[in-house]
């Protein structure tokens, strides 16, 4: 259960690739969206809702 393999540090450091993964994505929503709250939907939203 290796979710940050891909960005290179989640194989020695699980919890790092993990919240690095997590803000990444988090900023390109929020760049996408041009708002924070882009950030709070995707960080937030995701486990609460299932869109």
């Amino acid at each position: 259960m290796d979710l940050g393999h891909g960005i290179g540090l989640g194989s020695r450091m699980p919890l790092v690739g993990i919240v690095f993964g997590h803000m990444f994505f988090g900023f390109l929503a929020a760049l996408s969206e041009g708002f924070s709250l882009g950030w709070l939907f995707l960080g937030f939203g995701q486990g609460l809702h299932p869109y």
